[in-house]
């Protein structure tokens, strides 16, 4: 296969997975979220960087898209609760390895 451009690479993932296809609930935006990322970084050495946050930009949205049309109300607040507690503890690290640990950012 010889994929010339990150958008043929993106566009071929995108099938390739077939989300889309096999969630047919889920929204099928793919260009969107090349815009964005676009958007984002548009100098040409940010290519790579481009294509892979599309394809986490994509899978984050299909997320959303399960998380709104499957969830019950207990399996929605147990997806959030962890999602916020993740974000928690990515914070407290970051800011640990920076060396900005102060006691209202420390988790008990």
């Amino acid at each position: 296969m010889n994929l010339s451009s990150p958008w043929e690479i993106i566009l071929w993932w995108w099938k390739d997975i077939g989300l889309a296809s096999k969630l047919n609930f889920a929204s099928d935006r793919l260009v969107e979220s090349v815009l964005w990322m676009l958007g984002m970084f548009p100098e040409p050495q940010f290519a790579n960087c481009r294509k892979e946050l599309t394809n986490v930009g994509k899978l984050i949205t299909i997320i959303n898209d399960v998380y709104d049309v499957y969830g019950t109300l207990d399996e929605l607040q147990l997806f959030t609760d962890a999602v916020e507690s993740r974000l928690i503890c990515a914070s407290h690290a970051s800011k640990k390895q920076n060396g900005f640990t102060t006691k209202s950012s420390t988790i008990h």
